[in-house]
């Protein structure tokens, strides 16, 4: 609280107290959860309060003190507002590591995230802390900021009221909001200079540990398994309390020493596993890691899965306050969260099975496979882990390297092998011509035969007449028909005869001699 233009921050405190059960302020953030692929938001600064019904005026009256007559530029108290909320982050550290890192490694991929972190998680300390050691350098551009922001945000068109009553506390209500929604700022001026400073997040995945003087770790791993390509279904809240009471108790908080372990998977995917006041690290790990097989390989009795399944029931149906009953109201309905939606959840829990569960360790793959860490603990566990996460770099790079190896060797030796099967192939296909080839031409030469023998036996009927073929039996001619065929050889034959004896031989010294021999086919 700070001084106000009405009241010191210390008697508005205890005018507060009087008259009303207090009034709180903060920043919210509602993921839309009908536009989760585009990771929509909307972020709001709320300040709640409740009172009597007769004190309503009072409540709102305070509340328009707050939001329109707040002295924004008491450096004074700003500086103490400022070592407070640094001296409260440091602790929340200690006290809540669990939470802030879970939020950081969140961050890494989700503007909802980066936007909580910037705000109030460890990137706000570091502001915070910049702010507070250097004030003087800081503290003009601190009071301009602030009241820029008040002027922008507190605006009657830019708000909305949840009011949770009795039917007859919404007249006291709508009378006492009236009277402070006319004093808010003017809209038109508001929704200008908004678009003219529209905030752009961006995300930067780094995978981070935070040194403390404690000796225990708060160790989050956490992914989107959304992004990974997963859906959403109600037996994750099933999984929620089987990782809580079994796997992660078991192995984490009872074997480990851990104060406690912790997951969580909501409709926008964002899925974690965390500790709490972990004497480990390097194990933890090693336990988030064995969770998908844990997953494929889940078999309990009916009994254990009902109970699974009823504790699941009692988180979602547990009794509410009206104040719990408005802010989950006002939650479902920022979120657009429909009816519809939260009756196919339930659905999804009470029919589910163990072969759903099994199901599920796709979705934990998922979220393991966004490799987003965040550690908060002890300086040696740290860098620790910090060697053996280097180590196991190097080693995943060597296994990367021996990969491509292997890979550009087996690459070779498939276009050797089908170099070789080409040759090979070329090989079979030129014998394959040669041997038709050989036998083309061996059918010619086989066809050129037989042409030259139908010839032959042409030119032989022709020389021997139409008996010629009985004559070329020689054992069934007479002399006379014989010396007839002899003399038509020697006819066709003896043309055909050169000889030519040398000048000095003398008649009767050559001799020569021809014969005439039978055929295979019986002619001659």
């Amino acid at each position: 609280i700070i001084d106000t233009e009405n009241y010191e921050y210390g008697e508005l405190f205890n005018e507060i107290n009087i008259h009303t059960g207090g009034i709180g302020t903060s920043l919210e953030l509602y993921a839309d959860a009908q536009k989760v692929k585009e990771k929509e938001f909307k972020a709001t600064f709320e300040m709640k309060g409740k009172s009597l019904y007769p004190k309503m005026d009072v409540l709102f009256s305070m509340m328009r003190e707050i939001l329109t007559c707040s002295k924004l530029d008491d450096e004074k108290r700003l500086k103490e507002i400022l070592a407070m909320l640094k001296s409260r982050l440091s602790m929340s550290f200690l006290s809540s590591g669990h939470t802030t890192a879970a939020l950081r490694a969140l961050s890494y991929t989700s503007p909802l995230a980066k936007f909580k972190d910037d705000t109030d998680g460890i990137e706000f300390y570091e502001v915070v802390k910049e702010i507070e050691e250097n004030f003087d350098d800081h503290k003009e551009e601190l009071i301009c900021r602030l009241k820029a922001i008040s002027k922008q945000i507190f605006c009657a068109d830019n708000m909305m009221v949840s009011y949770t009553s009795a039917k007859e506390g919404l007249a006291y209500m709508e009378n006492a909001f009236a009277a402070v929604s006319k004093q808010l700022n003017d809209a038109d001026v508001v929704q200008t200079e908004a678009k003219e400073n529209r905030c752009i997040i961006h995300c930067k995945k780094r995978n981070e540990g935070f040194k403390t003087s404690s000796k225990v770790q708060y160790v989050a791993r956490v992914g989107n398994f959304i992004d990974g390509g997963e859906e959403y279904t109600g037996a994750l809240q099933i999984l929620k309390v089987i990782l809580s009471y079994d796997y992660l108790w078991q192995n984490v908080r009872v074997k480990g020493g851990a104060y406690g372990c912790m997951s969580n998977f909501n409709r926008i995917g964002e899925g974690y596993l965390i500790s709490y006041r972990d004497p480990n690290l390097e194990k933890t790990m090693e336990i988030y890691e064995g969770v998908v097989d844990y997953l494929e390989n889940f078999n309990v009795d009916d009994r254990d899965m009902n109970k699974f399944i009823i504790g699941t029931i009692s988180n979602i149906d547990r009794p509410m306050n009206p104040a719990a009953k408005g802010s989950r109201s006002m939650n479902l309905y920022m979120s657009r969260v429909t009816e519809g939606m939260i009756r196919r959840e339930r659905e999804q829990i009470l029919s589910a099975d163990q072969k759903d569960i099994r199901a599920l360790a796709k979705i934990l793959k998922a979220v393991l496979d966004a490799d987003q860490i965040c550690v908060i603990g002890s300086e040696e566990k740290i860098e620790e882990q910090k060697r053996l996460e280097k180590e196991r770099q190097l080693a995943e790079e060597r296994r990367k390297q021996e990969l491509a190896k292997q890979q550009e060797e087996l690459k070779r030796q498939a276009q050797e092998r089908e170099k070789r099967i080409a040759e090979e192939k070329a090989k079979r296909e030129a014998e394959l011509a040669e041997k038709k080839r050989q036998q083309e031409e061996l059918s010619r030469q086989h066809a050129e035969a037989e042409a030259q023998q139908k010839r032959r036996a042409a030119l032989l009927n022709r020389l021997s007449g139409q008996s010629g073929s009985a004559m070329g039996q020689g054992s069934g001619m007479t002399s006379f028909q014989k010396a007839q065929y002899e003399n038509r050889i020697r006819s066709c034959i003896r043309p055909h005869i050169t000889f030519n004896p040398p000048a000095s031989a003398r008649r009767g010294q050559y001799v020569a001699k021809f014969e005439v021999s039978l055929l295979r086919n019986g002619r001659q």
